[in-house]
């Protein structure tokens, strides 16, 4: 599952859940916007059922269900603008695994890593992956949230595309 998507002048210490305030439930705005807006939701944080169909993401892939702890979500992700003198964007992307229930729940997995990208820098590439546990089932949700640090210094869009897919340790046993 890919999606690319972009943030305009994004702003020191915010999260980017999707197109609209991770809070509203009446704006249908969610991951698959092409424009990113502040979610005024902390990454990790308890989230509403309306929140969860909204923002989360299903992944397809051979889970083997019977062994959870051999397979992984993986997030492959890019990070990159076009500077101007000065700029600089720094933050971590989340990647979070929710239940798909009719309850107001806490992440069943998360997983983050930094990054920064500046007038040198100006694209960062990486991946983080974790592992699905024995609580995640195969109709459970990824999200993935972008978070500023407090250095961030750029007025024109950051750019950000995003791969999820299954990961398994080992080939043996059933897929």
């Amino acid at each position: 599952m890919a999606h690319m998507f972009s943030i305009e002048s994004p702003a020191p210490n915010q999260a980017y859940w999707g197109g609209s305030d991770a809070r509203s439930g009446s704006v249908p705005y969610g991951w698959s916007a092409p424009m990113w807006v502040q979610g005024n939701v902390a990454p990790a944080s308890t989230l509403q059922p309306n929140q969860k169909a909204r923002l989360g993401i299903k992944i397809p892939g051979d889970i083997n269900w019977s062994n959870p702890n051999t397979d992984q979500a993986q997030l492959c992700f890019s990070i990159g603008f076009n500077p101007r003198k000065g700029s600089i964007v720094s933050g971590t992307i989340w990647m979070l695994g929710y239940a798909c229930d009719n309850k107001a729940s806490s992440p069943l997995f998360t997983a983050k890593t930094g990054f920064v990208i500046d007038e040198e820098s100006t694209l960062v590439c990486g991946s983080i992956g974790e592992y699905f546990g024995t609580e995640f089932s195969t109709c459970d949700y990824v999200m993935v949230v972008l978070e500023t640090g407090e250095n961030v210094n750029h007025t024109g869009y950051v750019h950000v595309s995003f791969n999820i897919s299954t990961w398994r340790d080992s080939l043996t046993g059933p897929l």
